[in-house]
């Protein structure tokens, strides 16, 4: 059978030091992870009509999005001198490949 210790719980939510030790943990994680963000406008090449409801993914981080009504798209990645692959699809379309260095 499990036995929890109530006393002990209780006295850390009501002091408020969990509060106090998830919100520093918070802070430190963000202010250890810098992020840039990726955007962009998807066309078609030929006729230069927005492409809308493509993927665009980074494999090596499994993020993605896809583009709006307009063909823009955005994606907020860590900030790293390592190459990253946007992975660009779409229905009836080649997939397409492009590296980037998410420093710059």
């Amino acid at each position: 059978m499990l036995r929890l210790l109530p006393n002990f719980s209780n006295r850390l939510v009501s002091s408020g030091y969990c509060t106090f030790l998830m919100l520093l943990l918070t802070c430190a994680a963000q202010a250890q992870t810098a992020e840039v963000t990726i955007s962009g406008q998807l066309t078609e090449t030929e006729t230069g009509e927005t492409i809308i409801g493509a993927t665009v993914a980074v494999p090596e981080l499994n993020a993605g999005t896809s583009s709006n009504a307009y063909g823009f798209y955005s994606l907020s990645v860590p900030k790293s001198d390592e190459a990253l692959r946007l992975v660009f699809s779409y229905v009836g379309s080649q997939t397409q490949e492009r590296t980037i260095i998410p420093n710059q």
